[in-house]
C-alpha cells in the first residue's frame, strides 16, 4: 500500500490533496513498535520506529503547511485534523516500548512535540463539533487515545530520571479522561447516525 500511495500521491504531489491522513500510511507502521515486545520482535520494533519517526519528520512540515498556511480542507475531511495529535505520540509510545537503553533527550523531544500537536489539534475541536456527522469523526478517537498512552509512559519514565512535579500526573489523568470522552462522543454520534439512516430507509417507499 505504501508503494502505491507514494507512486500515486507523493510522486505526483498536489498540495490541495495533502491531508493529515498521510501520516497513517507512513507513520502508522510504528504501531508495530508498540506491540513488538509482546511477540519477541524487538529488533523489528526498533526498525519500524526509526522508519516511522524519519517519515514523520519529513511529512510534518508539508502537512503543517497544508493545514495552517493553505487550509480550506473539504468539510468531510476536516475532522482528520485531529490526526495531527497521533504521530508524535505513536513514535513516543513505540520508542518507550521497543528500546531498553532510552535517550532522555529523544523522549523529552517527542513528549514536547506530542503535546504541541495535541494542543494544536484541540484548537480545531470546536469547529469540528459544529459540523454534521461524517465517518471522519473517527479521527477523534485513536489520536487522543495514543497521546494519553504515550504521555503516561513518558511520565513513568521521566519520574525515574527527573524530578517531575506531582501535578503532571493530574495532567496525564486529564488526557486519559479526554480520550475516553472523545471515544464515547464518537460512539454516540455513530449510533445516532446509524439509527437516523435506518429510520430514513424504513420510511422510504
Amino acid at each position: 500500500m505504501m508503494y502505491f500511495f507514494t507512486k500515486k500521491y507523493i510522486l505526483n504531489l498536489k498540495i490541495e490533496k495533502v491531508f493529515p491522513s498521510y501520516f497513517v500510511v507512513y507513520v502508522g507502521i510504528v504501531c508495530g513498535s508498540v506491540t513488538s515486545p509482546a511477540f519477541g520482535f524487538i529488533s523489528l520494533g526498533r526498525f519500524l520506529f526509526w522508519f516511522g519517526f524519519i517519515a514523520y519528520l519529513i511529512l510534518l512540515p508539508l502537512i503543517l503547511y497544508r493545514v495552517l498556511a493553505i487550509g480550506r480542507l473539504p468539510e468531510p475531511a476536516f475532522p482528520t485534523i485531529a490526526i495531527l495529535s497521533a504521530p508524535a505520540s505513536l513514535c513516543l509510545a513505540g520508542y518507550l516500548n521497543s528500546f531498553q537503553d532510552k535517550s532522555l533527550n529523544l523522549i523529552v523531544f517527542l513528549s514536547l512535540l506530542s503535546l504541541s500537536m495535541f494542543f494544536l489539534a484541540i484548537m480545531y475541536i470546536p469547529g469540528i463539533m459544529r459540523l454534521k456527522f461524517y465517518p471522519s469523526y473517527s479521527a477523534l478517537t485513536f489520536p487522543f487515545v495514543i497521546t494519553a498512552v504515550a504521555m503516561k509512559g513518558a511520565f513513568n519514565f521521566l519520574t525515574k530520571t527527573l524530578k517531575l512535579y506531582p501535578q503532571f500526573l493530574y495532567f496525564v489523568r486529564l488526557l486519559e479522561l479526554w480520550a475516553i470522552a472523545m471515544v464515547i462522543y464518537v460512539f454516540i454520534r455513530y449510533v445516532i447516525f446509524i439509527l437516523s439512516e435506518t429510520r430514513t430507509q424504513d420510511v422510504s417507499p
